[in-house]
């Protein structure tokens, strides 16, 4: 039987990371798989991405009844990160995936690292400015 996988575009080198999964689903780990460097990044970019990367690792659930429902998709949602601090500071949900529970999760991790006050080392370039928006496409799919 196929077992869950999620799949984390950041667009670039992917890589994969086991996390625990649905029970009910035939193999009870899910993979994500997400980019952490993207080439020609100028190093202080690729620890951004690493940081956002393990964040979604750690954080990230396949809803248990999307599981159960087989529901899959992929979205995106767009991030504002405050200057200087690098902390989530809004999340909004860019595109569906079709599935509510599934946007819901999209968007709801963010909001749990919000609440843990979670911060990014931003790049020179971002600081810049006073505030990032950063967007992350998310995908939830099923082997």
């Amino acid at each position: 039987m196929a077992s869950m996988r999620r799949r984390l575009g950041l667009a670039g080198t992917l890589a994969s990371l086991m996390l625990a999964g649905c029970a009910t689903c035939s193999d009870p780990r899910a993979h994500i798989l997400h980019s952490s460097r993207v080439d020609g990044d100028p190093p202080e970019m690729t620890l951004f991405r690493q940081q956002v990367s393990g964040a979604l690792a750690r954080e990230l659930r396949y809803p248990v009844e999307s599981c159960r429902a087989r529901e899959k998709g992929s979205t995106t949602v767009e991030l504002l990160l405050q200057v200087p601090g690098g902390t989530v500071a809004d999340v909004k949900l860019i595109k569906s995936s079709g599935h509510a529970r599934l946007d819901a999760e999209a968007v709801d991790v963010w909001r749990r690292l919000q609440a843990q006050g979670v911060a990014f080392v931003l790049t020179d370039e971002m600081k810049r400015y006073r505030s990032v928006r950063y967007q992350v496409p998310l995908g939830f799919f099923e082997d």
